[in-house]
């Protein structure tokens, strides 16, 4: 057995550092196989955080009940592999230390305990070092200890709730992250001693410490606190408030949480948002610049307060569904939360969120917490978006009373134990008196797909069918609305059905609330209409691209030149970008989303009509001589006129997101991204090296190059708003040249470079928030803007010297959101006297 458990752990640890999804899954079933006999009930925690020596230095105390009848069955748990044990101990029946001898390979620790009888072993691990396995997110230096949970930092098993007790000594001068609210605080010289010990069993706890200022407020029985970086102008009351209004929406709908306090802290470079399992919670500073000012995040993490930190799926346990459980609970419970403070609106704009390439989908019941962490399994919009849309169209199928009940009755039924798809089934099966089998066999265990289409039948009717793979017998909302009237006919209609829709050119919607996880949408409207998504202009014409914006659906490119004839392309998939113009050639870049992964196709399309595949890769810019630049995971790879590729630069820990051409042949900048930053970096000659210009927080990336004076345009987030600075190597520091933009979603410079047009918002109005279009004069610095109360601007580009071109969508503000919503294009002319509307091309 020994021997097995070696080469257990030899393959776990060596598919962590080369992970392998089929053969990690069968670890995990592994290790969950060697965990099922032991519960850890109590652990007590003694640690001091070295951090000049960047180390933990600790003594854990586990009490474990073990249902295994062998005598001297081992002991495992799971610990950082840079954490080194020292020493083990187990107690005997008359509370004396017995060493005993241990294995530790990779991430899992195998305790061998001495022939005792009691079921019950309290066993006490001594060890210390540096957590290795995620170093980005697991942090000690000399200014913060970052270590959640999932930093395996302190002996754990993985499966079960326990109670805690600790004792940890931190830099007199740091700030913990406290969700006990019954500390003790005790000096002890340049350190203090913090100890506390839980209310409630918790599925986990985090440490986190540092420079930290907070509020706090009640919140009925429940202290909520919000923790900002001290030195960061961010109002940690603002957040507090979007704290405490997300908490009542949830507790509205799933009752207490069962913790005294819940904790928010914001971190500038978090990679990921987390909850710890007893009532911390994190978020990335960047997150506070989305339009509903991180809402629907906030919500999520402390939706897990009830998921996965009261009710959990089973962490190490395959086939049971138990991300789904964990993680898309908690995002369906944040839908929740938006619906009921924002209202319906924000609820369809959350919903088209949730969509998910319904080629690329998984069976939820498959999911496991190496899918959703491993970057390789491409299964986090399986874990999140259709984990929650399913719950919702859940909601729909049962009604709201038995889906609220069955939450409840789950809550209340499974609180510190392990549910999984079966026992949710049979909640919502009792709940509503309704036999679910087929819905969660296509859903749940399945990969089904509904696909509503509406199609002409007979003059004045059409035909609603379902051409999707799912068996489906619910009620679909139409809504059929006459051109020349705002009234609407709203029907409630089971496919296949033929629906009368009256005057000829009335236009008919089906699910445009987003009730239904109908993810290919080109067909819910009659009749068709193709609306526009991006538009780039050259001399030779502007190319227009059309569709619903999604990498699964069908999009139609349309070079309508300056002279010649209308050309159009098909393609089967969506764009992952709005294409790049070849200036030297005429020709037009094009980066089409592949079937599977991230990577997309490279396509060149001219304006005689002819396309061509150059290769594959993200990001696609043309370069000098009519090479192509693509971003090729942490690569920078060159295609040759003949199409051979070549690699240019290769960036070990980084990805590259974007590329920008500069001036001279061969010279290059990127936009890279680590962990949680995003990087500027030039690449002035012919070798691989590279020179940092800017660092900034992780965001999508809107950055264009002045070749005059050698500058960037870089779009930052900056809390609850986004600003714009200028970084240019002969005019240090950088400075913000835009401030208080709301939701900034496009940048671009004009051909001579003296105006910057981009999108945003002035104010946030959640959800109804309109973008409009901004130029701002670079040598004047004199800003114009134009805007319109129907129309939602998204994306800008440049004409000509003093012509703009816009994409927007129109959202008349007395109507409620229906999706989909119609696109335009608008042209804007700059003039001394501002901005004027021409007639759109």
């Amino acid at each position: 057995m020994a021997l097995l458990v070696l080469v257990s752990v030899f393959v776990c640890w060596h598919t962590l550092q080369a992970p392998d999804l089929r053969v990690m899954r069968q670890v995990l079933a592994r290790v969950q196989t060697l965990v099922a006999n032991q519960t850890t009930e109590a652990l007590s925690l003694h640690a001091r955080v070295e951090a000049d020596r960047r180390e933990i230095v600790a003594a854990a105390t586990l009490r474990i009940r073990q249902t295994s009848n062998t005598p001297a069955a081992p002991l495992y748990f799971l610990l950082d592999p840079g954490l080194r044990v020292q020493h083990v101990t187990i107690e005997s029946p008359e509370r004396n230390q017995i060493p005993v001898h241990w294995v530790q390979i990779g991430p899992l620790v195998q305790i061998f305990p001495p022939r005792m009888s009691a079921a019950e072993q309290r066993v006490r691990i001594r060890y210390a070092g540096q957590p290795l396995l995620h170093p980005a997110d697991c942090r000690i230096d000399a200014t913060e200890v970052l270590l959640p949970p999932d930093c395996l930092w302190y002996p754990m098993d993985g499966q079960s709730f326990f109670s805690l007790e600790a004792s940890i000594e931190l830099p007199a001068n740091w700030e913990r992250i406290d969700s006990a609210g019954t500390a003790e605080t005790y000096w002890r010289g340049l350190y203090r001693e913090h100890r506390w010990e839980t209310h409630r069993a918790v599925a986990g706890f985090s440490l986190v410490a540092g420079a930290y200022r907070y509020h706090e407020r009640w919140a009925g029985e429940v202290r909520l606190r919000v923790y900002v970086p001290a030195h960061d102008p961010l109002d940690p009351a603002a957040l507090l408030d979007t704290m405490e209004s997300a908490y009542g929406a949830l507790t509205s709908r799933l009752g207490p949480s069962g913790f005294p306090v819940l904790s928010l802290f914001v971190h500038p470079a978090l990679n990921r948002a987390f909850h710890d399992g007893a009532g911390s919670m994190g978020i990335p500073r960047r997150s506070l610049a989305s339009e509903d000012g991180g809402f629907a995040l906030v919500a999520h993490e402390l939706a897990h307060s009830w998921w996965g930190a009261t009710v959990t799926g089973g962490w190490l346990r395959a086939g049971t569904g138990a991300q789904w459980i964990i993680e898309g609970f908690a995002e369906a419970s944040s839908l929740l939360a938006t619906e009921s403070v924002y209202g319906r609106d924000a609820l369809v704009k959350r919903l088209l969120g949730e969509f998910y390439d319904p080629q690329q989908q998984q069976a939820l019941v498959e999911m496991t917490v190496l899918d959703n962490a491993l970057p390789e399994a491409h299964a986090r919009e399986t874990i999140y978006r259709k984990g929650a849309y399913v719950l919702w169209m859940l909601r729909r199928i049962v009604g709201d009373n038995a889906f609220f009940s069955g939450l409840t009755e789950l809550v209340h039924s499974y609180a510190q134990k392990e549910a999984g798809v079966a026992e949710v089934q049979e909640i919502f099966e009792r709940a509503s008196g309704q036999d679910l089998s087929a819905f969660f066999d296509d859903f749940v265990r399945g990969r089904a797909t509904l696909d509503f289409s509406l199609d002409p039948a007979s003059p004045g009717t059409l035909s609603l069918t379902n051409v999707g793979t799912a068996k489906w017998q619910h009620p679909v909302t139409v809504i059929i609305r006459a051109p020349d009237s705002a009234a609407t006919r709203e029907l409630e209609v089971i496919p296949p059905a033929e629906i009368p829709i009256g005057a000829a050119n009335a236009e008919v919607l089906v699910d445009p609330y987003l009730h239904w996880a109908d993810v290919t949408r080109e067909n819910n409207r009659y009749p068709r209409r193709e609306e526009p998504l991006s538009v780039t202009a050259s001399d030779r014409g502007i190319l227009v691209v059309s569709g619903e914006g999604f990498p699964w659906s069908k999009t139609r490119v349309r070079l309508e030149p300056t002279a010649g004839e209308v050309k159009e392309w098909e393609f089967p998939r969506g764009l992952l970008g709005p294409p790049r113009v070849d200036g030297e050639h005429g020709w037009f870049v094009l980066n089409v989303a592949a079937s599977h992964g991230d990577t997309g196709k490279v396509v060149v399309v001219e304006a005689d009509g002819s396309r061509r595949e150059v290769g594959a890769g993200r990001a696609p810019v043309p370069a000098d001589g009519g090479a192509i630049l693509v971003a090729a995971g942490n690569r920078v790879v060159r295609y040759g006129p003949s199409g051979r590729a070549r690699t240019l630069l290769r960036l070990p820990n980084e990805r590259v997101e974007m590329i920008v051409p500069l001036a001279s042949a061969g010279h290059f900048a990127l936009v890279t991204t680590d962990k949680f930053f995003s990087n500027l970096l030039v690449q002035r000659d012919a070798t691989a090296r590279v020179e940092t210009v800017f660092r900034w927080e992780r965001s999508p990336q809107f950055v264009v190059w002045r070749a005059a004076d050698e500058s960037f345009f870089v779009s930052i987030p900056n809390g609850w708003v986004w600003e714009v600075w200028q970084l240019s190597p002969d005019v240090p520091p950088a400075r913000p040249l835009v401030q208080g933009a709301v939701l900034l979603s496009d940048l671009a410079l004009s051909p001579e470079g003296n105006l910057l047009a981009f999108v945003a918002a002035p104010a946030r109005r959640y959800p109804r928030t309109q973008r409009q279009v901004f130029v701002l004069d670079l040598s004047e610095r004199r800003v114009q803007h134009w805007s319109d109360p129907d129309l939602d601007f998204t994306q800008v580009a440049w004409a000509a010297d003093n012509a703009l071109l816009a994409i927007a969508r129109r959202i008349p503000p007395d109507r409620p959101l229906l999706y989909p919503w119609s696109r335009t294009i608008v042209r804007l002319r700059v003039g001394q006297d501002g901005l004027a509307l021409e007639a759109s091309p």
